[in-house]
């Protein structure tokens, strides 16, 4: 079964400023996404990752930044931000997606450093295998969608033309 997506369901408000973030994989996108939540006059929910204890990690306690640098890197945990007041200016659609790539190598190595994952590893690999393939193919669908969400119409049209073999020729076409 997929994860529930919180940050996906309160945009669906769409008069809800909504951000995803990490402070240690990018501090500068978690203060902007404060900032602007504080400062937009209606809803807002910033869903920002934390590590826990609980799930462990192979280098310990201190590991803590490390693990969220690879939360986001592996595209486990998106950076993203949704500013309602911006739908509509400039061709905007309001969605900011902060984080552009993903990594399958960082992937795995979030998958080896967790315990809560390593432990599966060891005591049922072949359902670990399963399980953990099914989420980096949740987390690649997910990316390429918010990816698409992020684009302008043109950006989104040429995006799907090159991905369906079509020459694009960069001409901007005005309706």
């Amino acid at each position: 079964a997929k994860k529930k997506d919180l940050g996906a369901i309160a945009m669906m408000h769409e008069n809800a400023y909504v951000a995803s973030v990490s402070l240690s994989a990018d501090v500068g996108q978690t203060v902007k996404a404060f900032r602007e939540a504080e400062a937009y006059t209606g809803p807002s929910i910033v869903i920002a990752y934390a590590t826990c204890v609980d799930w462990g990690h192979r280098a310990g306690d201190k590991a803590m930044v490390m693990q969220q640098v690879q939360a986001v890197e592996s595209g486990y945990w998106p950076l993203y931000r949704y500013h309602p007041e911006k739908v509509g200016k400039d061709g905007s659609n309001g969605f900011e997606l902060d984080n552009r790539r993903i990594s399958d190598s960082a992937m795995q190595t979030f998958l080896n450093n967790e315990n809560r994952f390593t432990s599966l590893q060891r005591t049922s690999p072949e359902h670990a295998k399963v399980l953990q393939g099914a989420m980096v193919d949740d987390a690649n669908f997910r990316h390429e969608h918010r990816k698409r969400l992020s684009m302008s119409d043109e950006d989104l049209l040429e995006y799907l033309k090159k991905a369906m073999g079509e020459q694009v020729t960069g001409d901007r076409v005005t309706i």
